[in-house]
């Protein structure tokens, strides 16, 4: 099955904070593509956070969602990430945004697809790159078309 993780940091050395997350994944989950790093604002959260370093990988695994995401949490908090206010700087963030062969996922720990994901061009940008003719399952439009729409003034 395949994933669209976002990947973000606006703590320390970006690029190598990321670059050391997709080395640290386990064998069981393969990234098979991965978009080009983007600065941007952050959104919320303290005036000096600094700007995030933002990317998207497609992975490949055998695990659901819902084990998928334990291991992107596990990875984040031992690359020192510690969960707590939602908006503050972090080394590193890896959010589950989307599955390709199925439609919805609500639980009370994971909502996919992301609820936000198609109001956030920092998450539209890196996935139009790399997975752009996956479909919104809600909004039934692709993602290069949500990052169309939300360049438009």
């Amino acid at each position: 099955m395949e994933y669209v993780i976002a990947v973000g940091s606006n703590r320390g050395d970006r690029a190598a904070m990321i670059a050391t997350a997709a080395a640290m994944l386990p064998p069981q989950i393969r990234r098979v593509r991965s978009a080009p790093l983007v600065e941007t604002e952050a959104v919320g959260g303290p005036s000096h956070s600094g700007p995030f370093l933002n990317g998207a990988w497609v992975v490949e695994t055998r695990f659901g969602p819902h084990h998928l995401l334990w291991h992107l949490l596990a990875l984040e908090q031992r690359l020192g990430r510690s969960r707590g206010e939602p908006d503050a700087p972090r080394g590193i963030d890896l959010d589950l945004i989307c599955a390709k062969s199925f439609w919805q996922v609500e639980s009370p720990f994971l909502t996919l697809p992301h609820p936000r994901c198609h109001l956030r061009p920092f998450v539209l940008q890196p996935i139009a790159c790399i997975a752009g003719d996956w479909q919104h399952p809600i909004l039934g439009v692709s993602f290069a078309a949500l990052w169309h729409q939300i360049q438009e003034p």
